[in-house]
């Protein structure tokens, strides 16, 4: 069935200055229920078919405000709006299974997850420490074993943190969404000329990048 979406929101909107300036601001909580989901079979049913079914989750919660400005100097009318949003997105539920993997990138494998309290399809990888700046420091980059940790790596290779057994790290190291979103609409009217420009712009997001 459709998935269930619930909203809470709170909201305040002014206008002062005889309308010239105007001012919107709303926090708001969605919780998204019945997201459609192909979870994983224990290996005892005997079968790994098993049709989508809505039990995934999650929320998406933040706040967004406008600030909106109008005058006219003559013959020139203008209309500047700025707008700015946050939003944090969260994973709250994925019925029996704790994480799902998301998106494969040739030989790389799955670059993106999706688990409960993390945001939906976080980049999921190796945890970089900077880069070798010579050969003692490859050299030095050893299990507690002696074994090389990268023994391919040469000076100005990107060096990954290991754990104390000396394999590589894996962890959660970004994800999509921006830490916040913001945009500028300007509006300029000049007796019968007219010029309308936008700004728009994401801080924040991690992106994937194939070329590299």
């Amino acid at each position: 069935h459709w998935e269930e979406k619930v909203s809470t929101n709170f909201g305040l909107d002014l206008s002062m200055f005889n309308d010239k300036m105007s001012f919107t601001f709303d926090y708001f909580i969605n919780q998204t229920e019945g997201m459609l989901f192909n979870p994983d079979l224990p290996g005892h049913v005997g079968t790994q078919q098993m049709p989508f079914t809505n039990v995934a989750s999650m929320e998406n919660k933040g706040f967004e405000f406008s600030l909106g400005y109008k005058n006219a100097i003559s013959d020139l009318k203008y209309n500047l709006t700025f707008n700015f949003s946050h939003v944090v997105n969260e994973v709250t539920s994925l019925g029996s299974s704790t994480y799902i993997n998301d998106v494969s990138f040739m030989q790389l494998g799955y670059i993106s997850r999706t688990e409960v309290g993390h945001p939906m399809a976080s980049f999921y990888g190796y945890i970089t420490d900077g880069l070798f700046q010579n050969q003692a420091e490859v050299d030095a980059h050893v299990a507690p074993d002696g074994t090389p940790i990268q023994p391919n790596a040469v000076p100005g290779d990107i060096r990954y943190l290991a754990d104390e057994d000396g394999k590589l790290k894996m962890d959660y190291i970004g994800d999509p969404f921006p830490d916040f979103s913001a945009g500028l609409n300007i509006n300029l009217k000049y007796k019968n000329f007219g010029l309308i420009a936008f700004f728009y712009g994401v801080y924040g997001n991690e992106i994937f990048n194939a070329t590299k």
